[in-house]
């Protein structure tokens, strides 16, 4: 996955599988937009500038009949700008939403000629796009996803050490997981040691992907089992997350829509692919899309949720 992810934040308006990768970003609990790959060390702390993407749509993508989730607000904030994102939620699927760190963002971090996605947000455990990415993009393009920051009052990662449970769950909905689609459901999680925030990249790969598709980026290093999911682990760059760029991938076929986060970190932490005293910036949950086929094509999160103690 090398440089994808997440370049978006504050706009205005307004959940599975499992596999894992690591980068850098943002820092403040309280910080809308985003945090990813491509602009890892390029977020600056506490910044909520949002900048205009060259070739931002004029026109929304054809937009589907809608249909009000269950229990959901009767109209979603719909958000058609390349780095847009919605007001902060006080969400009560996730255990620390407070109103003013958790956000659905549209996030099309590299919008290529001919690209075209609307988000369509009830809350941030349901919501979908409308995508349409150039047939045969090999290169992630956008990560629309629920993003739930961690980061301290004191602008550091919040230590894993300072947590008992951090669990996820989720759904998701599609149009089509076959060619040409090529894209794939995945937590991207970053992380910090000290006072330094978002200095790494963890995604987890769910079962949910386009076939055929990409594998994650780097190659195999390693093989897990934890809480009891069987993972492959990909790197970039080894065990050397100080390298520039790195990232590590949890890969797994499980179709299991539960996730130990703590537990997949702290594993993480022990073998030595994140540094010892890790804490914890932000979890993200979304569809990384590459291509659609040159067609209007949906990828939705229902039911998302993260519980912490």
């Amino acid at each position: 996955m090398g440089s994808r992810l997440i370049a978006a934040v504050a706009a205005a308006l307004a959940v599975a599988g499992t596999a894992v990768s690591v980068t850098v970003a943002d820092s403040a609990s309280s910080a809308p937009g985003l945090s990813t790959r491509a602009h890892r060390a390029a977020v600056a702390a506490h910044s909520h500038t949002v900048t205009t993407r060259p070739g931002a749509p004029t026109t929304p993508a054809t937009v589907p009949t809608v249909t009000t989730p269950a229990g959901a607000a009767a109209e979603p904030a719909v958000i058609a700008a390349a780095d847009g994102s919605t007001t902060p939620y006080d969400y009560a699927g996730i255990t620390t939403s407070n109103g003013r760190d958790t956000y659905v963002i549209n996030n099309v971090w590299r919008p290529v000629p001919g690209w075209n996605q609307t988000l369509y947000a009830w809350n941030p455990g349901n919501w979908y796009v409308v995508a349409n990415m150039p047939a045969g993009n090999t290169d992630v393009l956008s990560y629309p996803c629920t993003q739930q920051y961690y980061t301290t009052a004191e602008n550091t990662p919040a230590p894993l050490s300072d947590f008992t449970s951090i669990s996820s769950t989720y759904a998701v909905t599609y149009s089509s997981l076959a060619a040409p689609n090529d894209a794939e459901a995945a937590y991207d999680i970053w992380t910090g040691v000290g006072s330094s925030n978002f200095t790494q990249e963890i995604m987890i790969w769910n079962s949910n992907q386009t076939t055929p598709g990409l594998p994650p980026a780097g190659t195999v290093v390693d093989n897990a089992a934890i809480d009891g999911t069987a993972y492959q682990v990909w790197s970039t760059s080894g065990k050397d997350q100080n390298a520039a760029g790195g990232t590590i991938t949890l890969l797994s076929s499980s179709t299991s829509q539960d996730v130990n986060i703590l537990a997949d970190l702290l594993w993480l932490e022990a073998h030595g692919y994140i540094p010892p005293g890790s804490g914890l910036n932000q979890i993200n949950y979304g569809w990384e899309i590459r291509s659609t086929g040159g067609r209007d094509q949906k990828f939705g999160v229902t039911g998302f949720t993260i519980s912490s103690s």
